[in-house]
């Protein structure tokens, strides 16, 4: 079977085409997300990538398998697909701890790869997969901080 070319059907077609290895997505309380959510960790991504087989999942796979979790553990919403706050990321799913990772959450240039604790939760919020993919001295100041994270995620 022959594979289909994202780009070329972004091309063709003009709604958001979804690939998602066979597997739909988890379903919060109208929330989409991909995951069970077993460890309620929350992963945000704000990519813009609609294809869950880019090179930039991989990477995101590969940071949780370094952290010892798998993507049953968490809740990965994409938040350029959701219209979706903090707040109702929040509110539906219940995170003990979040991981932005993306443009959106980057405005807060004070704050990126730094774990802010709230209420009885805490957020790491990053540069994009993208961007932390193609440049490894903000993949290694990510890195820094999720370290200090790990012994909660267990």
């Amino acid at each position: 079977m022959e594979k289909l070319n994202p780009k070329a059907l972004a091309y063709i077609y003009n709604e958001p085409l979804y690939k998602l290895g066979g597997r739909k997505p988890e379903q919060g309380k109208g929330l989409v997300f991909r995951g069970k959510n077993l460890k309620n960790i929350t992963v945000l991504i704000d990519d813009g990538s609609r294809v869950y087989d880019s090179i930039e999942y991989t990477l995101l796979k590969n940071i949780l398998k370094a952290v010892a979790l798998t993507e049953n553990d968490v809740a990965i919403v994409d938040v350029s697909l959701e219209d979706s706050s903090v707040d109702k990321v929040r509110e539906d799913l219940q995170p003990k701890i979040m991981i932005a990772f993306g443009s959106t959450f980057t405005l807060a240039k004070g704050l990126k790869n730094q774990i802010i604790e709230r209420e009885g939760w805490k957020i790491l919020i990053t540069d994009s997969l993208k961007d932390l993919n193609q440049d490894q001295r903000l993949k290694r100041s990510f890195w820094t901080e999720l370290q200090k994270l790990k012994p909660e995620i267990r």
